[in-house]
């Protein structure tokens, strides 16, 4: 079964016990913060408060200018790219673990051998994987596509980009339902202007799907989205009617590419971000330029009908020039960012209600504090868990398990046992059936979908909590 980890895009991240829970958006910004003005990590909650711009401040050394957003890996840690820094100054994979609060250099990218400059973000594919792009470098010089095994940080050169099938990918990968994995190159293909490709991981198969022309859009730097209805749909920055963008859509079934909308400057021109299908069934996406003061807007699409309607545009007070997606959080609104525009003009973090179109301005970025954001934001959900291995001699083991966990006590009797998901939803529940300080329970985990999960273990006094990873 595919495990579909970027859909979830969730972790427990607050680790310190409570009955409430408050969620946080997390993300990037490109540049400010820090000596070195590399961009930070940050996090906010849904409503606007509690944000916290101390995280990480990127730097030249161990990644600088990350230009993607991030990513839960199985094992529960998150992962990012930087554009620059590193070793060898053509940017790095990145960790950061929420438990230890440590952030980790991965992988320095090197030009000649492994490409150079990701500007995308990685995905989780449903191997456990990730997989991610370079802008440049490698073997042509026109990119690359690579994995990593978060389990050991182990990265796996696999194809280099080269014409005629495509060359310097910008947005992200895609992982169809097919198990292989589609993309957008930003140039090359038969006319210069950019491919549809795919890569299949069970033969590392690279193919050209679809070359781009001035004439029905030409130029992408999103990603696909793989919409309910099994068609694909994406945005390039140029070409179409109009020369200023298009939205298509796309069939994997026989290849079929669509113009489904010209952008122009009245409802939004030049989109460089991607499309996102809402709980509603309407597609949402934001442009980077055009609409009322030409600073860009959000407008959804209806792929039913193939109906535009331009919702919000961008002022310069409340944003401006927009370059990533929204995200559809748990409380059912948008949420996006601006790369500038607000009070310092460095951007703005914003949701976006639309049942009544209520846009509002959660975060004015300056330049101390990070600014520029480029990419996208991710939700996380607090569990309220905090992690302790080591109270009352309490085990759990294997981890990872792929059908059976033992939990051996040796210290207090236990109550209670609840397995938890990352949500924080109870999956598993059983009264102990002993009241023995020395116990082993076993229990059979083959039935739960793979990732990461907590266990709670109610003692007589108090309380153990640890996570294992079902594979």
């Amino acid at each position: 079964m595919k495990k579909i980890y970027t859909l979830l895009l969730v972790s427990v991240f607050s680790f310190q016990f409570s009955t409430a829970q408050t969620n946080q958006l997390w993300g990037l910004t490109s540049a400010g913060g820090g000596p070195d003005s590399g961009g930070i990590i940050f996090r906010i909650n849904l409503d606007g408060t509690g944000l916290d711009t101390t995280i990480h401040l990127f730097d030249t050394l161990t990644g600088f200018a990350p230009m993607g957003s991030l990513v839960q890996a199985i094992t529960g840690v998150l992962y990012g790219m930087t554009s620059g820094g590193g070793d060898n100054s053509s940017g790095v994979i990145f960790s950061y673990d929420p438990v230890a609060h440590s952030y980790s250099k991965v992988y320095s990218f090197d030009y000649n051998t492994s490409g150079a400059s990701p500007q995308g973000t990685l995905i989780a594919a449903g191997n456990s994987k990730l997989y991610g792009m370079t802008l440049d470098g490698g073997a042509n010089g026109d990119g690359t596509l690579f994995s990593i095994d978060p389990t050991n940080n182990n990265v796996v050169h696999l194809y280099d980009f080269t014409d005629p099938g495509g060359r310097n990918p910008y947005g992200s990968l895609l992982e169809g339902t097919d198990s292989v994995l589609y993309g957008l190159t930003q140039q090359g293909g038969l006319d210069s202007v950019g491919t549809i490709f795919s890569f299949d991981l069970k033969n590392n198969t690279f193919s050209d799907l679809h070359n781009f022309t001035h004439a029905t859009g030409d130029f992408p730097n999103g990603s696909l989205m793989h919409a309910e209805n099994g068609l694909f749909y994406g945005m390039t920055s140029n070409g179409g009617v109009n020369g200023l963008g298009v939205i298509f859509s796309f069939n994997i079934a026989d290849s079929v590419y669509t113009d489904i909308h010209d952008f122009n400057d009245t409802a939004g021109r030049n989109p460089f971000g991607s499309l996102i299908q809402a709980s509603d069934g309407l597609l949402y996406g934001m442009t980077s330029g055009g609409g009322t003061d030409y600073l860009g807007v959000i407008f959804n699409f209806d792929p039913s009908v193939n109906g535009y309607a331009d919702l919000l545009d961008f002022n310069e007070l409340n944003g401006a020039t927009p370059n990533g997606e929204l995200m559809q959080a748990s409380n059912s609104k948008l949420y996006g960012l601006t790369s500038f525009g607000g009070a310092d003009s460095a951007g703005v973090l914003f949701s976006f209600d639309q049942s009544n179109s209520n846009y509002v301005d959660l975060l004015d970025f300056k330049f101390t504090d990070g600014q520029i954001p480029l990419g996208d934001l991710i939700e996380i959900v607090p569990t309220g868990i905090q992690e302790n291995m080591n109270v009352e001699n309490i085990q759990l083991y294997p981890n990872p398990a792929a059908n059976q966990i033992r939990i051996r006590n040796r210290g207090a009797s236990i109550e209670r046992i609840t397995i938890l998901d990352v949500l924080g939803k109870e999956v598993y529940s059983q009264q102990s059936g002993t009241q023995s300080p020395v116990s082993e329970t076993d229990i059979n985990v083959s039935g739960l979908s793979e990732g990461v999960y907590f266990v709670q273990v109610q003692l007589a006094k108090g309380k153990w909590v640890g996570k294992f990873v079902k594979e």
